[in-house]
């Protein structure tokens, strides 16, 4: 899913599924610009959240797994893969950006 800010930002999120889990994340396209600025673009380290894919550069901003480790372990789990998808779409909305 990629969103776009009014300010004209590029947003993403990605989701990894594995099983009975997910992996959701909301990651910044970060400008040209901003990542010749930014030394860990360029190293690839992962510093801030700073993620180098091919010409692209991202800043992870949020991620989260679901259900989180500890209840996916838990013998009372009642994940179902309607609760799943509903944390998941709660986890999104929470994390749009300010002006959409």
């Amino acid at each position: 899913m990629t969103m776009t800010s009014s300010s004209n930002e590029i947003y993403l999120a990605a989701i990894e599924g594995g099983g009975t889990t997910f992996v959701v994340s909301v990651a910044r396209v970060v400008p040209l610009h901003e990542a010749i600025a930014t030394p860990t673009a360029a190293t690839g380290n992962n510093n801030n959240g700073i993620l180098q894919i091919g010409p692209t550069t991202l800043q992870i901003l949020h991620t989260t797994t679901i259900p989180s480790p500890e209840n996916a372990t838990s013998t009372s789990n009642n994940s179902t893969p309607a609760r799943i998808l509903d944390e998941t779409c709660a986890f999104l909305r929470r994390h749009l950006p300010s002006d959409n």
